[in-house]
Parts: structure tokens; C-alpha cells; sequence
């Protein structure tokens, strides 16, 4: 019957009114910060900032929203150790680099570790900073890196970057290679003021200039993997190995300026200075697969020795 000892509403174990499970429990949800949302809905329920429906914000690697779907493209990601990332396979398959700047030799950061020669001149402060993405990085706070490497017609600019600020410019250039006189000249890749990385091209014309611009902002105070391709025209931006932008400019080739390869400046406008740390910069001269460039954001030239 309904009141038998076991099974009825009444009984000790299983009803609404039981010491451990019913409605009555005192074990109420609490909102320890504030913004309106318990710790049965907030991911966070020590920062007012971080609530279900939060504006989502690419200045740091948290997940405002609660919502991981929604986090900024080129996601943090923590720094890892070579030996770490190697696991015994090769998945980098494609061509070694023209310049590898990996910011290990700390009385020569910018000793070219591709082994052609390109070793790099240092204006301002360059440090060491640590951990970098893969061992030790270079801080370009207030410094940039330069060597005369040549103006490839196809090329790839890769960098692991970790930015402390966004820039507070139009963009911050991560690199560039033949700007400067005559006008309108070379190529860069860069990070805009709202965080979107990006590159342009420049063929002597300004009317031709081509920008272009991911529509995810990366996130500061962590590593993000930004790479660019250019070949006949073809301009593509990949973030953390994933294709962002592609656009075909109005011109094949890019007019080479009087400007080296910089990395972390504007040399041609004495402006627009990365404020972060680059990791494992590198330029080569052919343009890389998507493969490939997902394979470097993955894990370098692990297997290589590079």
C-alpha cells in the first residue's frame, strides 16, 4: 500500500523529504562572485567576469562565457619542451627553411639555425625569454631582428608568438621582408590593433596594396602559431595550422624595396613594435602546404633536427 516501509511516498529512503537528495537539501547553490550565476552555472564562480553569456574577451586565455565554442581563434597554448614534442615520427614533410631563428643560443639569439648563414642583427634590447614555445624565446618588447635574406616570389613567414598586449597601433608587424624605398614595397605579417592576424602585399602601387585581416582575434599571454603563404598572387594567413584568410591580389608579384627580412618592427615607418615574445621565426622560400603548416603549429620540425 502507499505506506508500506519501503516503497511508498513516505518512506525513509527514496521520497522528497529524504536527508541527502530531495528538495529540502540544505546544500543551496551559492554565488561566490556576484554576476548573478550559482556554481551550478558558472564555470568560474570566483571571477564576476566569467558567467554564462559573458562578453568573450581575446585578452587572456579564459573562457568568459562558458562557452568553449566561442573562444578566440589561436586559442592559448601553453609552452612546450622539444623533447616533449617530438614523439619519434616526422609530420613535418615539407622544405627546410631559408632563415630559422629558434632563440636558443642565448649570446647569439638570432644565430640562424637552418644553417644558411643568415644570422640576424639585433636592435634594442633583445633578451631571452623562457619558457618560449619550444625552449627559450626571443622578447621583442623593444627590439627587432634583421638580415638581408633575400626577396623569394614564393615564401612562407612562420612564428610562434605570445603577445603581453595587443597592439595599440593599426597592427604590430611579426614580419616583413622588402619594404622601404621605392614606396609601396614587400610584404608583412602582422597583428592588428583588435588582435586579428593578418598580412599585405605591395607591388609599387598604393591602390593595389593588399591587406587582409583573420576575423578571430588571437589571445594575449599565451603561444599562438601564425603563419602566411604567397605564391602568383595567392595571399593566405593560417592561424595555429588552420587556414583564417585567402584572397588573390590584382598583381602577381610582390616589388622588392630596399628593406631586409625584420622580424618584431616597422623598419620602413619606425613604428608598430611587438609587444610579446616571437618562438621559432623562420622564412622559407616556397610556399608550404596547409599540411605542413598544421604539422609545424603541431609540433616544429620535430624529427628534422632543427
Amino acid at each position: 500500500d502507499d505506506d508500506d516501509a519501503t516503497g511508498d511516498d513516505d518512506d525513509a529512503t527514496s521520497d522528497d523529504d529524504d536527508a541527502t537528495g530531495d528538495d529540502d537539501d540544505s546544500a543551496a547553490a551559492v554565488d561566490a562572485d556576484g554576476d548573478g550565476f550559482s556554481t551550478l552555472d558558472d564555470c568560474d564562480d570566483a571571477d564576476p567576469n566569467v558567467f554564462p553569456g559573458a562578453p568573450e574577451s581575446c585578452a587572456a586565455a579564459i573562457d568568459n562565457d562558458c562557452d568553449p565554442s566561442t573562444d578566440c581563434q589561436g586559442a592559448c597554448a601553453p609552452a612546450i619542451t622539444y623533447a616533449a614534442s617530438c614523439t619519434g615520427s616526422t609530420t613535418f614533410a615539407g622544405p627546410a627553411p631559408l632563415v630559422l631563428w629558434d632563440f636558443e643560443d642565448n649570446t647569439a639569439l638570432l644565430a640562424d639555425a637552418s644553417s644558411n648563414g643568415y644570422d640576424g642583427s639585433a636592435t634594442g634590447g633583445l633578451t631571452a625569454s623562457s619558457p618560449g614555445w619550444i625552449g627559450d624565446a626571443g622578447d621583442f618588447a623593444s627590439a627587432y631582428g634583421e638580415v638581408n635574406a633575400g626577396a623569394p616570389n614564393a615564401w612562407t613567414s612562420s612564428q610562434w608568438i605570445n603577445l603581453d598586449a595587443l597592439p595599440t597601433e593599426d597592427y604590430a608587424m611579426l614580419a616583413a621582408n622588402g619594404n622601404g624605398s621605392a614606396g609601396y614595397t614587400g610584404w608583412a605579417v602582422v597583428v592588428s590593433g583588435a588582435g586579428m592576424p593578418g598580412a599585405y602585399v605591395e607591388s609599387g602601387n598604393s591602390a593595389q596594396e593588399t591587406l587582409i585581416l583573420g576575423s578571430d582575434a588571437v589571445c594575449t599571454g599565451g603561444w599562438v602559431h601564425v603563419a602566411a603563404t604567397w605564391d602568383a598572387g595567392t595571399l593566405s594567413v593560417y592561424v595555429d595550422g588552420v587556414l583564417a584568410v585567402s584572397t588573390v591580389a590584382p598583381f602577381s608579384s610582390i616589388l622588392a624595396g630596399s628593406l631586409p627580412f625584420v622580424v618584431g618592427y616597422d623598419m620602413n615607418q619606425n613604428r608598430r613594435w611587438v609587444d610579446g615574445a616571437l618562438d621559432e621565426v623562420m622564412l622559407v622560400d616556397s610556399v608550404l602546404s596547409g599540411g605542413d603548416i598544421a604539422a609545424l603549429a603541431s609540433d616544429g620540425f620535430c624529427g628534422l633536427g632543427l
